[in-house]
């Protein structure tokens, strides 16, 4: 199973593909995404959607973890 990455690794691995493509216009028109898309994700303004995770290699998972019991009773 391979390891879990937060959005902080999402994002840097992101620029890190930016960063070998010149810029977010080349890595997005190289990946078949809109570089203003391209360009919200990188700066947080909007979550990773399935293609450009796919386009990084990556997909998203839903993960249900328990709730503290105090906020469980609340």
């Amino acid at each position: 199973m391979s390891q879990p990455a937060d959005t902080k690794a999402v994002l840097a691995l992101l620029r890190e593909r930016v960063g070998a493509a010149g810029s977010h216009r080349s890595w997005a028109a190289s990946v078949g995404l809109s570089h203003t898309y391209v360009c919200e994700v990188a700066r947080g303004a909007k979550p990773p959607g399935p293609r450009l995770l796919a386009a990084l290699g990556l997909q998203s998972h839903t993960v249900y973890t328990l709730a503290p019991r105090e906020a469980a009773h609340a």
